[in-house]
């Protein structure tokens, strides 16, 4: 599931590839605010998706690092 202030990519529609970020998460939608724009919307879960991080945007230390 989400958490709030977690960043997401909307997967399907007219907003598709849209970057936007978790303000509440309720059982089957979340309301989120789209980065490039000053809006407040209510997008079904199945609808978007985790940020992945790419390891060449990640600090080099941590691309090796293992837990203790």
């Amino acid at each position: 599931m989400f958490s709030i202030g977690q960043t997401l990519r909307i997967r399907v529609g007219p907003l598709k590839g849209y970057l936007c970020r978790v303000l509440a998460v309720r059982r089957y939608d979340v309301a989120v605010k789209l980065d490039s724009q000053q809006k407040v919307l209510t997008v079904k879960c199945e609808n978007l998706s985790e940020l992945r991080v790419k390891a060449s945007a990640m600090p080099f230390k941590y691309m090796f690092h293992r837990p203790s």
